[in-house]
């Protein structure tokens, strides 16, 4: 599980980058194939760059679930995360233990 994901890491997980412990952790589990919960928590300025949309499909075509942070649900991340103030505001950590249960 990685919450927040933030941009740095699920780039570094999607070119599989695995130069701290955390991230070869996330790096073994999806080579794996063990299931993994991602929740993408990336600012507005950030989403735009393109090597985020494709991390983002590397991740999901390996069977990565992501959590949308404003709602909880799950499925394909199609919403930015917003500025600190709003992504904190909308987000419920509940949402993560109920997947993780």
């Amino acid at each position: 599980m990685a919450c927040p994901a933030t941009f740095n890491t699920v780039n570094k997980v999607a070119a599989g980058v695995a130069d701290t412990y955390a991230l070869a952790q996330l790096c073994s589990a999806l080579g794996e194939g063990l299931p993994l919960l991602v929740v993408p928590m990336v600012n507005n300025k950030l989403w735009g760059h393109p090597a985020w949309s494709r991390s983002l499909s590397v991740l999901e075509a390996a069977g990565v679930t992501m959590l949308d942070i404003h709602t909880g649900r799950p499925g394909a991340v199609a919403v930015q995360s917003g500025t600190a103030d709003e992504v904190v505001a909308a987000f419920d950590p509940g949402w993560v233990t109920n997947r993780l249960r």
